[in-house]
C-alpha cells in the first residue's frame, strides 16, 4: 500500500512530463541532433534520480509515521520496496508512451 501510492503518483508525474517533453523530442531528432537511443537513456537516468530522491523522502516520512520498528534493516527494506516500485513505474510510463 505505502509503495502503491508513490509509484501511482510517480506514474502520473511522468507521464505528464514525458507528453510535454514529445514535441521537443521531435523537433530536435527531426533536425538531426540526436537520435531515440540516447535520449531514451538519458531521460531515464535523470529521472530515476528524481525517483531516487521522492522515495527517500516519501520513505522517511511515511515509515515513521506508520510506527514500524526502529531499524536500519527494516527502514532499508521499505525503502528498497519503495524505491523498486517508483522506477519500475516510471519505465513503465516511459515505455507504454514510446519513450518520449
Amino acid at each position: 500500500m505505502l509503495a502503491s501510492a508513490l509509484a501511482i503518483e510517480v506514474g502520473f508525474e511522468s507521464i505528464s512530463h514525458m507528453a510535454e517533453d514529445r514535441t521537443v523530442y521531435g523537433r530536435e531528432r527531426g533536425a538531426g541532433i540526436y537520435g531515440a537511443g540516447p535520449y531514451i537513456l538519458a531521460q531515464a537516468l535523470v529521472e530515476v534520480m528524481y525517483v531516487t530522491v521522492q522515495a527517500v523522502l516519501y520513505t522517511v516520512i511515511a515509515y515513521f509515521m506508520m510506527q514500524a520498528p526502529v531499524d536500519a534493516e527494516s527502514f532499508f527494506y521499505v525503502l528498497a520496496l519503495v524505491w523498486l516500485c517508483a522506477v519500475v513505474t516510471f519505465l513503465m510510463s516511459q515505455v507504454l508512451l514510446g519513450g518520449g
